[in-house]
């Protein structure tokens, strides 16, 4: 299962995900060592933010400092991230969010590292008035690697929806406004 039907943070899976990828960032960027939430010059980890998301082959996540999605057709799927992150970062996707008190976003597609995932359907999420969910398996994207999510609403206009998790990064990265 890819989603959890409650708001319980499934935090062993996360753990051993982000060690994973910790393990896999020493040997990628040796001799930089993984110097937790505060590197000062190898590389370290934060709370996953909207500018650390690549799209459209820019690693910033367009002009927005905020988690926004534009839907512009119903009942399809639309593209709302599309881009390659940069080679500097790994982010580690957890669960996703919606702050809309009438959210339209009722299925997500994930596609990571040249990988589709299953098609997820979040729509339960509503009908327990959780604003969050967690994904009982949660994904990095790796550096120089391609992320696409696809979202498919049935209304149109702007909805406040976004991704939880952890960004994993050299020092350069992580400081960035």
């Amino acid at each position: 299962m890819l989603i959890r039907l409650s708001d319980a943070r499934p935090d062993e899976n996360i753990r051993r995900t982000i060690e994973g990828v910790i393990s896999e960032a020493k040997t990628e960027w040796a001799p930089a060592e993984y110097e937790g939430y505060f590197p000062r010059t190898g590389f370290g980890i934060t709370e996953l933010r909207v500018k650390h998301v690549p799209s459209y082959g820019n690693p910033y996540w367009g002009s927005s400092h905020y988690w926004c999605v534009s839907i512009g057709a119903v009942n399809t799927f639309e593209e709302w991230i599309n881009g390659t992150m940069t080679d500097m970062a790994y982010i580690i996707i957890e669960g996703l969010f919606n702050r809309e008190p009438s959210p339209k976003i009722y299925e997500v597609s994930p596609n990571a590292n040249g990988n589709d995932l299953p098609t997820i359907s979040i729509e339960h999420i509503y009908t327990f008035d959780m604003a969050h969910a967690w994904f009982e398996a949660p994904f990095a994207i790796k550096p120089n690697s391609q992320f696409i999510w696809r979202n498919k609403a049935d209304g149109t206009g702007l909805e406040r929806f976004g991704l939880l998790g952890h960004t994993i990064a050299k020092r350069a990265y992580l400081i960035i406004r």
